[in-house]
């Protein structure tokens, strides 16, 4: 699957945000996310690109603050060979995962359906019977991925075009 694009998963967040969430729990700025580390692995005989990030949220009410995102992406062979840094492109396909419970519980199951979601996807029971959390499988990102991507952004690992 060819997944969908950053622009397309960005527009679907700012989309769930204003359908679904009432207050503003889920802003687009996300000033609390810091980034501790990114490696990038590059592939270049298969043409692939993967951006680990690991970022926390410097709230003490977290238990477990710390969180690892994943951006994977294919690269032409011609992209690959003319540049040495191969900068992610807001239309390149792209593959995401998050290790946060909102992402695996909001996010995963559509992006899985979208072929967006990098890897298999985590196993999770629902306890209760609440309102669900994204009724209209809109695929997207969570905080952590949002932070991860600005924080790219002004690395100029991601760029517009």
């Amino acid at each position: 699957m060819a997944g969908l694009t950053v622009n397309q998963l960005r527009n679907s967040t700012i989309d769930y945000s204003r359908k679904h969430l009432k207050r503003a729990r889920y802003p687009l700025n996300v000033p609390r996310i810091k980034v501790r580390q990114v490696t990038t692995t590059i592939n270049r005989k298969r043409g692939t690109v993967l951006f680990t990030v690991i970022s926390y949220d410097p709230d003490p009410r977290f238990k477990n603050p710390r969180a690892v995102q994943i951006l994977f992406y294919n690269i032409s062979p011609e992209r690959m060979a003319k540049e040495k840094v191969v900068p992610l492109m807001w239309k390149d396909p792209v593959r995401v995962r998050s290790q946060s419970p909102f992402y695996k519980f909001c996010f995963q199951y559509p992006n899985l359906k979208n072929g967006a979601l990098f890897g298999p996807p985590r196993r999770f029971t629902v306890k209760g019977t609440g309102r669900p959390v994204n009724p209209r499988n809109m695929p997207g990102l969570d905080k952590h991925l949002l932070a991860s991507l600005a924080f790219l952004k002004a690395r100029g690992l991601v760029r517009a075009s």
